[in-house]
C-alpha cells in the first residue's frame, strides 16, 4: 500500500510539472501593438504592457478596474494614447509612455475611441458617435494632448479606422465600420474602400479594390499599409499614393 501512495504522490507531482512547463510555454493573447522604435505597447487581459521589439520582460503600465484598449504612442514616444473603460463611460485617456497616472481627456457618455495622433504629436484622432444619430455610424475628431480645449470635428460626413500621413496633410480612413468582423468573406453593400482625403481641399481618392474588405490603414513615410481580402484571405497590402 505505502508503495501505491509513493507512485500516486510522485504522479501527481510529475503532472504537477508538467501543467506548470505547459503554463509557462502557453502562447498568450497578445493584441493590438504600437510601436514607436524599439518600445512596443500591447494589450493582454484588458491591461496595457510596454516591451520591446527585442522581446524580454514586458512591463505592466496600467492596474485600474475596467478595460483599456487601442494604445497608440505618440510621434516621439512620449506619451501613450488609449481607450479606456472607467466607471462605465468609454472615453479617451493619454499616460507618459513609461507609465503613471493616466488623465482623461474626453468627457461625452458616448464611447469614444483612439485611432491615432496628428503628425506634430500635439493633439489625438479619435472617433465617437456624439454627433450622430445613424446607429454605427462614427464620426472623426482630435483632442489636444494639454486636454485645453473641446474636440475639434474633422470636416467628414462619416469616419473610423483613421491615420494621418506623416506631413499631416492628408488621412487615410473607412467611411463605415467593417461587416468581416461578422461575415467572413462578405461581398455586400457594406464594403468599404479606404479613402485618403486632402484636408485643405477635402479632395478624396480610393485605394482600388471595390466590393472587398479592407482595413486598420496605417500611413507610413513608405505608403499606406492596409489589410484586405481581396484574394479571398485577409492579408496586408502596401499602396503608394504617389
Amino acid at each position: 500500500m505505502r508503495t501505491h501512495y509513493t507512485l500516486l504522490i510522485g504522479l501527481l507531482l510529475a503532472l504537477g510539472g508538467w501543467h506548470q512547463a505547459a503554463a509557462q510555454t502557453e502562447t498568450l493573447l497578445l493584441q493590438d501593438p504600437t510601436v514607436h522604435g524599439n518600445t512596443v505597447v500591447f494589450v493582454y487581459a484588458d491591461n496595457l504592457y510596454r516591451t520591446t521589439t527585442d522581446g524580454g520582460t514586458a512591463i505592466q503600465l496600467t492596474t485600474a478596474e475596467g478595460f483599456e484598449t487601442r494604445p497608440r504612442l505618440s510621434p516621439d514616444g512620449k506619451w501613450l494614447a488609449f481607450t479606456g473603460q472607467y466607471d462605465g463611460n468609454t472615453d479617451v485617456f493619454v499616460v507618459e509612455a513609461t507609465g503613471g497616472t493616466p488623465r482623461r481627456l474626453t468627457f461625452h457618455p458616448a464611447a469614444d475611441v483612439v485611432e491615432g495622433w496628428s503628425a506634430d504629436g500635439r493633439s489625438i484622432l479619435f472617433r465617437s458617435a456624439r454627433h450622430t444619430t445613424t446607429r454605427g455610424y462614427s464620426q472623426l475628431f482630435t483632442i489636444a494632448l494639454t486636454g485645453e480645449a473641446l474636440p475639434t470635428q474633422l470636416p467628414l460626413p462619416y469616419g473610423e479606422r483613421a491615420s494621418y500621413s506623416p506631413d499631416g496633410k492628408q488621412l487615410a480612413y473607412l467611411q463605415i465600420r467593417e461587416a468581416w468582423d461578422s461575415w467572413k468573406r462578405y461581398r455586400g453593400g457594406m464594403t468599404d474602400p479606404i479613402r485618403i482625403v486632402d484636408l485643405a481641399s477635402l479632395a478624396t481618392q480610393e485605394i482600388p479594390g471595390a466590393d472587398v474588405n479592407n482595413s486598420y490603414p496605417v500611413w507610413l513615410p513608405t505608403g499606406i499599409f492596409f489589410l484586405s481580402d481581396r484574394e479571398g484571405i485577409m492579408n496586408v497590402y502596401h499602396y503608394d499614393p504617389a
